[in-house]
């Protein structure tokens, strides 16, 4: 599983080449589930808008749109699936 993870990874980076920047920050920093508003300087817009970034790191399977309950309040978020970061311990 954890070379499968690899392979998909260096897929959205070194394949498609969608948002590396960001992917590798991620990556990086270990994140998994967070808002856009909190990982915005994240990307690099030299490589594109970041809405079109998202729209594109989602159609890949990347990122997945969840809405996280707290109490009375509920948030948009992101969650990266295991699929991407199971390999993240051995990079």
């Amino acid at each position: 599983m954890t070379k499968l993870s690899d392979l998909s990874f260096s897929e959205v980076v070194n394949d498609f080449k969608v948002a590396p920047t960001f992917v590798l920050n991620c990556r990086a920093g270990k994140l998994t589930s967070f808002t856009l508003s909190e990982v915005e300087q994240l990307f690099d817009e030299a490589e594109g808008k970041i809405g079109d970034q998202v729209r594109l790191l989602e159609r890949l399977g990347f990122l997945e749109r969840v809405v996280e309950q707290r109490g009375t309040q509920t948030r948009s978020a992101f969650r990266i699936p295991q699929l991407y970061t199971r390999c993240w311990d051995y990079a």
